[in-house]
């Protein structure tokens, strides 16, 4: 079978196939001249590949099981594998309600909008084999700022994410700014002054490179601007610890 009619799939045919070792590949091969070997001489010879049956490990972040969520709230979990995480989905009452494919680093995160009431979460991390690891939460959505669990803070009527919590969204950190972070995972964060208005417990606030920005404790600065996002997607951990005495922009007025 030429390589070039291959597809992206598996070559298990017996013949030998021109060019290279992948599609479209112009490149010469050791063996006959203008071939490559065919799969079953690489069985022969190299032998296949041993199933993975191991599963990936899972952690669920948030929310917390037996919580209270806002209607549009984010699920932050850190998954893990023996070979590669495919993906981690999310499902509302066995109906899947979004997927994270692209992680920060293990760390997941997913927006998820439900309706008033209670709900069963399930969180499932697969890896690219197939093999799977769930883990199951029941939450209680509550209505305005009735939603307000752990790590919300209700702003004008609505549950925002505080300072420190993963980010899926800036639209909806309390402090209006998502920092992008590759190696601690993207958080909430708020502006702030230098030698003025106090960051809360466990951030700094230093210059940016464009405004003063309440930043993790020894966190180095990734470079002059663009280290955060005022709208738009973000993603990242929770970081569990720093939401000890969290606060909000002055600008924003509170219940």
């Amino acid at each position: 079978m030429p390589i070039d009619d291959s597809g992206t799939g598996d070559v298990r045919r017996s013949e030998r196939a021109a060019r290279g070792t992948y599609p479209g590949q112009a490149q010469g091969c050791t063996c006959t001249p203008g071939t490559t070997n065919s799969a079953a001489r690489l069985t022969t010879f190299v032998g296949l590949r041993p199933p993975d049956t191991e599963p990936p490990t899972l952690t669920v972040d948030a929310p917390d099981d037996g919580g209270t969520v806002p209607t549009t709230f984010v699920v932050v979990a850190d998954a893990t594998d023996n070979d590669q995480i495919a993906e981690v989905e999310v499902r509302l009452d066995g109906a899947v309600v979004g997927s994270d494919a692209s992680p920060a680093g293990t760390q997941y995160v997913i927006t998820v909008t439900a309706a008033v009431g209670g709900h069963a979460l399930t969180v499932i991390a697969r890896d690219r084999d197939g093999n799977e690891v769930s883990r199951e939460l029941d939450v209680t959505v509550g209505a305005g700022c009735d939603g307000c669990g752990a790590g919300y803070e209700c702003v004008e009527g609505t549950c925002l994410q505080v300072a420190g919590q993963g980010c899926a969204d800036a639209a909806l950190c309390a402090g209006g700014t998502c920092v992008a972070d590759g190696t601690v995972g993207d958080y909430c964060s708020q502006a702030c002054t230098l030698g003025g208005e106090a960051c809360p417990q466990g951030f700094d606030c230093v210059f940016d490179g464009t405004f003063d920005l309440c930043r993790l404790n020894g966190e180095p600065l990734e470079g002059e601007g663009g280290c955060c996002q005022a709208g738009g997607d973000g993603r990242g951990p929770m970081l569990l610890g720093l939401v000890v005495g969290l606060g909000v922009l002055g600008r924003r007025r509170r219940r």
